[in-house]
């Protein structure tokens, strides 16, 4: 036992007990109320997330018709994109298109606000 807690008379004793319990029994509750809150916020983002579902798997099934579309299009071209000088993948290669698309406003543009001859709009 430390010194200062020897040095106090009974009823500080006592006393300190009990603040040294009712300290335990707050932090407890706390815990516990932290533990539902977090419980509470996993079962909402897992709801968002399940609700997100359906836009990903629209949004996969459109980038796959896009890569095939592109993959169909520099084999008519007669371009291999298996063998991209840079090393670049087939991913990598029609990123590389859809920027440079929207960059040159063939692709998701307009006439944009504020002065700007193009603005990309996402869609």
């Amino acid at each position: 036992m430390s010194d200062w807690l020897r040095g106090l008379t009974p009823e500080q004793r006592l006393r300190f007990g009990e603040l040294r319990e009712a300290f335990k029994r707050e932090q407890e509750d706390r815990h516990h109320k932290q533990v539902e809150s977090d419980i509470v916020d996993e079962a909402a983002a897992e709801e968002h997330r399940l609700s997100m579902r359906p836009r990903e798997d629209f949004m996969s099934r459109q980038r796959a018709r896009e890569c095939a579309d592109r993959r169909e299009q520099r084999r008519r071209a007669g371009i291999d994109a298996t063998e991209d000088p840079e090393g670049r993948s087939e991913a990598e290669i029609n990123d590389g298109e859809t920027v440079e698309e929207i960059e040159n406003g063939h692709r998701d543009c307009s006439e944009g606000e504020l002065g700007r001859d193009f603005q990309f709009r996402d869609k």
